[in-house]
């Protein structure tokens, strides 16, 4: 191969390269010198190198001693061997911040070093020259390594795999058939992985941070988020250990302490609470000095020896002697409509706040309407949060309250694509100059019907059938009934990256939803591939005009032979369902965009659960793999399936979150009047 050296100078006339065999190169990387630092590299090995270039016979003259003293090393550096040189002229692109490119000739596997001269200066660069990629994975326990040709992804068998800490080596094991080597042990968090089969090398770091690490969670909070100075703040806490993964009561903390600071750090007090040893959980009250600062404040609860914050504001302020109430004439507006909202102000101790100023403000936040909401546990357990999007100032002025308290505005709403909501802000100012907030909100219909549609699974084998729910729902959230539309299905054949893709109908499928605004149709396959799935409903004619409302999904028909003309430029993972129960097996589909070669296939929790190497069947391109995950408890709430697969020098890889969600564990609450 032709290794590329790129060369900043701002020299002129010529560059020479000249390149050298390391003869160790474990031995090298030994020294613990950095590889990456090319003139400390170059000061520490320059009298090795002349001596290897007289050996060889070259008459290249030494360079004079860099100013700066050489590294210093306390073995021999590893021996080298002079190979070639080579004379280039320089460009003006050596002189910019990209540098000029010159190319070198290696002639085997192995760690070469070129030397680099311009002038009377030097540096060094090391060039690895191997057919050999390792991939790691790691738990507590073990490490498993991978081996596959950086060209073709094949599995390389009998390499040695070396994991070293602190210049020893810990374990040592050789790659079987699949190219697999599993390595046992409790290494630290970060090791060194060497791989070495004949002049062929790989070697680089990993380090293991452990999902299931035993440490202590605790959460604590004021009762509100601000306090005034002079004022009592009451703080409670929950404190919990985490152990293999679990949350338990923590029996090693019978007591925390606790301490107040303030925005400037000084202490403000101290307390000590009892933990309660059947549901974990402490408080304690500090009264704040009536001298204490303004400003953020911190309360800090000590367990173990180890902190924990909890954060509120020390604030002056003044109640409010009267309140705002903002209330919307309608609870929803519609794309083109005059959002109108009444005002009110009055005192607490009665009477209305005549003829105060008012600023208000509309602002409008996209909101994605779910018409198949996901389950609660599932958002909250596995951070399927629904996506957020910033709030836009689209309306302000202001008004004056007549003599009762009240006035009435009307605002004009800038038209939107998405739905969302539109939040009324009124700040009035009374008598007193004490300025008080109200609120309110209403919706925004951008269109007057919304469909969606969900199918039973994401993956289906040959000749399978998709049992697919169509839900539609009107503007106002009630179920779009009686309703006519029409489902199709179309294999999508993808032609390449840059290319749009071919769609080929399969099925048409005509349908009127029920009086809950649904529809359930099954929609066979005849062959493998991936299928687009689209559903429309025209606007009805009392509606106002425009495009039928639309949603589609894609999904994958897998059979004997995984081959569904897969044209992406990355590799995916397709799991045939949301979420799983023990006892399940999940089918997983594998999709790269490279030719057929084995794929290391994972299982991954707070431990390596499995590992394999399928392999993906198909031509040069577009290949899949589909392999199966027998569901255990050890799945529990969730585990990942990765894929990593070798092409070209390059790792692609890709994960996919398998949820399990652990029923069994689930509290129900009731609340009694």
């Amino acid at each position: 191969e032709r290794a590329l050296v790129r060369v900043r100078t701002d020299a002129t006339g010529s560059a020479t390269t000249l390149l050298y065999r390391v003869e160790d190169a474990p031995a090298l990387v030994d020294t613990g010198i950095d590889l990456r630092e090319g003139a400390d590299l170059y000061a520490w090995w320059r009298s090795d190198l002349d001596e290897a270039r007289k050996a060889a016979g070259n008459a290249l003259q030494s360079l004079p001693p860099p100013g700066a003293a050489p590294p210093a090393r306390a073995e021999p550096a590893p021996r080298l061997t002079f190979i070639s040189s080579r004379s280039t002229s320089l460009t003006k692109d050596a002189a910019t911040a990209q540098g000029q490119s010159i190319d070198v000739a290696v002639p085997a596997s192995g760690l070469y070093v070129v030397e680099v001269r311009a002038g009377t200066r030097a540096t060094l660069v090391t060039v690895l020259v191997s057919r050999v990629v390792l991939v790691t994975k790691r738990d507590g326990t073990r490490l498993v390594a991978f081996a596959a040709d950086r060209t073709t992804g094949t599995p390389i068998e009998g390499l040695a795999v070396d994991v070293r800490a602190a210049g020893k080596s810990l374990a040592t094991a050789r790659t079987d058939a699949r190219g697999l080597a599993s390595l046992e042990g409790a290494f630290p968090p970060t090791i060194e992985v060497r791989g070495a089969i004949d002049d062929d090398l790989a070697f680089g770091a990993d380090t293991y941070v452990p999902a299931d690490a035993s440490t202590r969670r605790i959460h604590a909070f004021p009762h509100q988020p601000a306090y005034r100075p002079g004022e009592r703040v009451e703080v409670k806490g929950v404190v919990r250990a985490r152990r293999e993964g679990r949350y338990e009561l923590d029996a090693d903390v019978r007591e925390v302490s606790l301490t107040l600071r303030g925005a400037n750090g000084a202490e403000l007090g101290r307390a000590t609470a009892t933990v309660s040893a059947d549901l974990g959980t402490f408080a304690a009250g500090f009264d704040l000095p009536k001298d204490a600062p303004t400003g953020d404040a911190t309360i800090v609860v000590d367990a173990g020896g180890k902190g924990y914050a909890a954060p509120f504001r020390i604030e002056e302020y003044r109640k409010p002697v009267f309140e705002v109430v903002v209330t919307p004439k309608s609870p929803r507006v519609a794309a083109g409509d005059r959002l109108v909202f009444d005002l009110a102000a009055s005192l607490y101790e009665g009477g209305a706040v005549a003829g105060a100023g008012v600023r208000w403000t509309v602002t409008y936040s996209r909101v994605d309407r779910e018409l198949f909401p996901t389950d609660e546990l599932a958002r909250l357990f596995f951070g399927t949060e629904r996506e957020a999007y910033a709030p836009k100032i689209v309306a302000n002025g202001t008004a004056t309250l007549d003599a009762s308290g009240k006035a009435r505005v009307e605002a004009s709403i800038p038209l939107h694509a998405e739905d969302g909501f539109l939040a009324i802000r009124a700040v009035v100012t009374g008598p007193d100059r004490t300025a008080v907030a109200g609120s309110g909100g209403v919706g925004y219909s951008a269109v007057p019907l919304t469909v969606a549609l969900k199918t039973d699974r994401h993956l289906y084998g040959a000749e399978g059938t998709a049992h697919v729910t169509v839900k539609a729902q009107l503007a106002d959230g009630r179920p779009a009934a009686s309703r006519r539309g029409l489902l199709t299905a179309a294999l999508v054949k993808d032609a390449g990256p840059a290319d749009a893709p071919e769609e080929r109908e399969t099925a048409s499928l005509p349908f009127t939803t029920t009086a809950a605004g649904t529809a359930v149709l099954d929609v066979p396959f005849a062959e493998n591939g991936r299928y687009r799935l689209a559903v429309a409903l025209p606007r009805a004619p009392e509606e106002p005009a425009g495009a039928p409302a639309a949603a589609s999904l894609h999904g994958y028909v897998v059979g004997d032979r995984a081959d569904v003309g897969y044209a992406g430029d990355r590799v995916e993972i397709v799991a045939d369902r949301d979420d799983y129960a023990v006892g399940d097996t999940a089918r997983i589909l594998v999709l790269s965009p490279v030719g057929a070669r084995p794929v290391l296939a994972t299982v991954e929790g707070p431990r390596l659960l499995s590992v394999d190497t399928p392999t993906l069947g198909g031509g040069s391109a577009g290949t899949a793999a589909v392999f199966e995950v027998k569901i255990s408890a050890d799945h529990t709430p969730n585990v990942y399936v990765g894929a990593a697969l070798v092409d070209h020098g390059n790792v692609l890889s890709a994960t996919k979150l398998l949820r399990v969600p652990p029923v069994d564990r689930r509290l129900t609450t009731v609340v009694t009047a």
